[in-house]
């Protein structure tokens, strides 16, 4: 299945088996979905933890959109650097002991 042009970015380091360490992106952006956006990291890198960021909280719930198969972690924007920082620890660690 072909990306999106504007996914592409997204999708090449998989392909060169560079994969991102870790992937943080918004939910709601001008000509990209965040939802395509991690459902395409996921299918091309499934290990590539995604934190989606979005303002969009209460409607995230009601629309069943938090499915965990397509992001690691949701969070509420603005992100506050103390939370960001921790989810990036945890996610480390966790990189870390599946590793081993």
């Amino acid at each position: 299945m072909a990306a999106s042009p504007d996914l592409m970015p997204f999708v090449w380091p998989a392909i060169e088996d560079q994969p991102f360490d870790v992937v943080i992106t918004d939910l709601g952006m001008p000509y990209l979905d965040g939802r395509e956006v991690a459902k395409t990291l996921k299918r091309e890198s499934p290990a590539t933890p995604v934190i989606m960021l979005t303002g969009w909280g209460a409607f995230m719930k009601e629309d069943g959109l938090s499915a965990r198969s397509k992001w690691t972690v949701c969070s509420a924007k603005p992100p506050r650097s103390r939370e960001l920082r921790e989810t990036l620890c945890r996610l480390s660690l966790a990189h870390d002991l599946a590793v081993k």
